[in-house]
């Protein structure tokens, strides 16, 4: 983003913290240029395979307190000693930046193969071979820190998966079963949200069987600390990352229909659209709809809330822990959170208006 004076507060923040994620990130990249010695990039990385950054790091949001998640994933069969190096690699890259190690122990840390990634959609096992997150993850939130060129091939790719009739629709096409697909998965979350928790409250059950003390209740005060934290950044962060695609598309829509009287959306805009973080994604949908009624003020109101939720929770695990085992300390906090999920229904009803792509959120 480029400084000027016309700027606004909420402007000038998210730009510093881009700025400083970039740091960061560009620091972790170092390192793990260091960690792989040149002799063996060819073999290692080449134009086959990538490392790329989500969560906050593929938002461009990090915090000084934030966790790095990295994905790896190669085109053709990975090795599992490749495997291990390249595992190798990361960990010994996130401690030298000052990250703690990936988290579950690194069992996502895995190299995953690109043809998974795609041959899977719409599979049994695209939900069970956990490669249907990785591909959502890769399309909404992902960053390259080496293999930047494996990474724009395995993006195309994987969007060469959802295009299909376009042969059909050539001055109307829309993208519906990728639209669907970024729905889906929005609605996975909330469903793992709730799993997660169900099955971190058995586990405190299973260890404290005996009945009440002091460790349990501790335990527990921690898992309600959790909970709602987790609960707190999905209501923000993950509801942008879905929400602000969701919106891309369908501004892109109404764009088209409003100068052209048919809704199209190319392959070429998409394409744009997945390599943009999705704050930068929201931007320009309210850019391609700012001639639809409240679009821009609601968009300005998003941003704004999304830029506090930043900001509140550029604290420690302990204070944020702190902040939502206490239910007086968190109200406010999830008081924002609705305003902010009302808000992303106002916005996405204010797009939807003679939108054909409305109709498919629904039916």
């Amino acid at each position: 983003m480029i400084f000027d004076e016309r700027m606004t507060e909420v402007d000038l923040f998210l730009a510093e913290r881009r700025r400083r994620s970039d740091e960061r990130l560009a620091a972790v990249k170092n390192a793990l240029l260091r960690e792989i010695p040149e002799a063996e990039r060819v073999e290692l990385l080449g134009h086959h395979t990538c490392i790329y950054a989500v969560g906050s790091g593929g938002r461009g949001e990090l915090s000084r307190y934030s966790d790095l998640d990295l994905f790896l994933v190669k085109q053709g069969s990975p090795r599992r000693v490749d495997e291990i190096r390249l595992q190798s690699a990361v960990i010994r890259a996130l401690r030298s930046e000052g990250f703690e190690d990936p988290s579950n122990d690194a069992s996502f840390l895995k190299l995953h193969a690109a043809e998974h990634l795609i041959e899977r959609l719409g599979e049994p096992s695209d939900d069970t071979e956990n490669t249907f997150t990785v591909r959502m993850l890769l399309l909404l939130e992902s960053r390259p820190l080496l293999g930047d060129l494996a990474h724009e091939r395995l993006a195309k790719k994987a969007l060469d998966a959802y295009w299909k009739n376009v042969e059909a629709h050539r001055e109307d096409y829309l993208p519906i079963v990728f639209f669907n697909d970024i729905i889906r998965y929005w609605r996975m979350m909330l469903l793992n949200y709730e799993s997660k928790t169900a099955d971190k409250q058995r586990r405190v059950e299973r260890m404290f069987a005996a009945g009440p003390s002091p460790e349990r209740t501790r335990a527990e005060l921690d898992l309600e600390a959790d909970k709602n934290l987790r609960s707190y950044k999905l209501r923000f962060s993950r509801c942008l990352l879905c929400y602000s695609s969701v919106a891309y598309l369908m501004a892109e829509a109404y764009r088209t229909q409003t100068e052209q009287k048919r809704a199209h959306v190319t392959r070429e805009v998409v394409d744009h659209m997945v390599m943009l973080p999705p704050m930068d994604r929201l931007r320009e949908a309210i850019d391609k709809a700012k001639t639809a009624p409240g679009v821009t003020e609601i968009g300005r109101e998003l941003t704004a809330l999304y830029a506090q939720f930043l900001r509140d929770t550029d604290r420690s695990k302990n204070e944020l822990h702190a902040i939502f085992v206490s239910r007086r300390d968190r109200k406010p906090l999830f008081n924002a959170a609705k305003e902010f999920g009302e808000k992303m229904y106002d916005f996405i009803m204010a797009l939807g208006h003679n939108n054909p792509m409305f109709r498919y959120l629904v039916v």
